[in-house]
């Protein structure tokens, strides 16, 4: 397993090592049980939305990479008639043509081409956008476990790093916020920010989430992570961690109570509402 700043390392060998991402930690966070079954006991089998994560990995290559880079990886499907015979031919030729390049629709590729546009339209994008690079991984040891990330896109300045990370959103942009909170990207802003500062000894000055609507009018938005909110990550994500990797040492995930009392695990606010 690589070890600093490593360019060019695929998604393969990026998600085929056992170092702890910042999607892990979020699970974590979300439900520890769930945790232990999908990333220890490997027993819980995961399910995606494998369209919509190829669409998102398409359009991070195509806003981020470029168009070469696109094209090498991916290939733009027609529509065929696979009710014919000849649409079946015409759909094994064109697959065959594809020499393992991923497979998106016509329709997809729009998709993505609109959200391009909106990226483009929006002159801090550009300019983020503009020096720097993409696809950049951190990792570093941490006592006995590893922890990595992948940086969507990287400047590196003389004494201090810009993060960007691009979002494609169904969510209008004026609820991006509930988004950040929703999914915990704050906490992965956090993470980022302090995995950098571990292998390299900059501190990350500017983490900053590019939303893109994926749908109309397809706009984007820049929003970057303030001083607070980013303080009040590190501490939860530093705190989650700590327990994270206790329970690696200890061998010992969470589990839920075998007995409860209903009085004693409601809230305040469930008490009320049921008038006690």
């Amino acid at each position: 397993m690589n070890l600093g700043v490593i360019d060019n390392e695929s998604n393969e060998q990026y998600h085929a090592t056992d170092a702890i991402s910042s999607s892990m930690l979020k699970s974590f966070i979300g439900d520890p049980r769930a945790y232990y079954g999908n990333y220890v006991s490997c027993t819980n089998p995961r399910s995606y939305n494998e369209d919509a994560m190829r669409v998102g990995r398409a359009a991070h290559s195509y806003i981020l990479e470029g168009q070469e880079q696109f094209y090498k990886d991916y290939i733009v499907s027609p529509k065929f008639d696979k009710r014919t015979k000849a649409g079946k031919a015409a759909y094994a030729e064109f697959c065959e043509k594809a020499e393992g390049r991923e497979v998106i629709t016509e329709a997809d590729y729009s998709l993505i081409q609109d959200m391009m546009d909106g990226v483009m339209q929006n002159p801090v994008a550009v300019e983020l956008l503009a020096e720097g690079k993409a696809e950049t991984v951190f990792r570093a040891k941490l006592g006995d476990i590893f922890l990595q990330c992948r940086t969507d896109w990287v400047v590196e300045n003389p004494d201090s790093y810009v993060i960007v990370d691009l979002k494609t959103t169904s969510s209008p942009l004026e609820r991006v916020a509930d988004d950040i909170i929703k999914y915990n990207y704050h906490i992965q802003a956090a993470f980022y920010a302090k995995l950098v500062e571990v292998v390299t000894k900059k501190k990350v000055s500017d983490f900053v989430f590019l939303f893109v609507e994926k749908q109309h009018p397809f706009q984007s938005q820049c929003v970057e992570i303030g001083p607070a909110v980013m303080s009040a990550a590190m501490d939860t994500m530093e705190e989650k961690l700590r327990e994270l990797i206790n329970c690696y040492a200890d061998t010992d995930f969470p589990k839920a109570e075998e007995v409860a009392v209903l009085d004693d695990i409601l809230t305040d606010w469930q008490l009320k509402k049921l008038g006690v």
